[in-house]
C-alpha cells in the first residue's frame, strides 16, 4: 500500500497550482491607487521583491514610534510599502483620498497620514484653490510660529505651525482642522501638528521631492 501511495503523493506535490502573487488586496477606488507607484520593478523577481517588502530600517521602526506617540492615524493602507525613489527621500500627497506618504532613501514607506489639500472652489477668493500637481522640492522652513501672510483675506495671521514650503507660497504644515473626508485648505497640505513636527525636524529636508498627485 505504501509503494502505491508515495509515488501519487509525489505526483500531486508537483501538480499543486502555486497562489498567483498580488500587488494589493486594497479597492482601487479607495486606496488611488491608479495613481500611486508599483510595488515592484519589472527586471526584480518575486523573491527580491517579498525581501524589499520585509526589510524595514530603524528609520522606519523610529517613524512608526513617533507616530504612536505623537497620537496621528496612520494611512499606511493606501499606499505601496516599497517605492525605488533613485536613492532619495520623496513625500507623497494624495489628494483623492486625502493621505500623505513618506518613503526613505531605501525606498520603503516609513511613515503616514491623513492631509487635506486645496479645495475645489474658496468662498473668500471666488475661485478654486487646489494644490498644484507634480513634483517639486522643498525649499524653505519655518518652526512652530509660522504664519500665513495672505489668509485670513485681507491681513493673513492664520496659524501653520511647522510650515515646510515646496513651490511658492504653498507648504506642507500642522492644522488642528484636517478633515478626512474632504479638501478644505487655500492650496497648502495641512497634516495633524505632531505629524508636522516629524515631518519639519525629520524627514522634510531642503532639497527633498514633494509629489503631489492628481485630483
Amino acid at each position: 500500500m505504501s509503494r502505491v501511495l508515495f509515488p501519487l503523493i509525489l505526483m500531486m506535490s508537483f501538480c499543486m497550482p502555486v497562489a498567483a502573487y498580488q500587488e494589493s488586496d486594497v479597492p482601487m477606488e479607495e486606496s488611488g491607487q491608479l495613481y500611486v507607484m508599483p510595488r515592484v520593478m519589472e527586471s526584480e523577481s518575486n523573491q527580491q521583491s517579498q525581501m524589499r517588502g520585509n526589510v524595514q530600517s530603524a528609520e522606519s521602526y523610529q517613524a512608526r514610534e513617533v507616530n504612536l506617540l505623537g497620537g496621528w492615524v496612520s494611512r499606511d493602507h493606501l499606499f505601496r510599502p516599497y517605492y525605488d525613489t533613485e536613492g532619495k527621500k520623496l513625500f507623497i500627497f494624495n489628494p483623492r483620498n486625502r493621505s500623505w506618504a513618506a518613503y526613505n532613501k531605501d525606498g520603503n514607506l516609513i511613515n503616514s497620514g491623513v492631509a487635506s489639500g486645496g479645495g475645489d472652489f474658496c468662498r473668500d477668493v471666488g475661485r478654486p484653490c487646489r494644490t498644484p500637481e507634480g513634483q517639486f522640492a522643498v525649499y524653505r522652513k519655518g518652526g512652530m510660529g509660522c504664519v500665513s501672510g495672505k489668509y485670513p483675506r485681507p491681513n493673513g495671521g492664520s496659524k501653520m505651525p511647522m510650515c515646510v514650503f515646496f513651490k511658492g507660497g504653498y507648504a506642507i504644515h500642522g492644522s488642528h482642522h484636517v478633515p478626512e473626508r474632504y479638501n478644505a485648505s487655500h492650496g497648502c497640505i495641512r497634516v495633524h501638528t505632531p505629524a508636522a513636527i516629524w515631518l519639519n525636524r525629520q524627514f522634510l529636508a531642503k532639497g527633498v521631492r514633494v509629489w503631489v498627485l492628481p485630483y
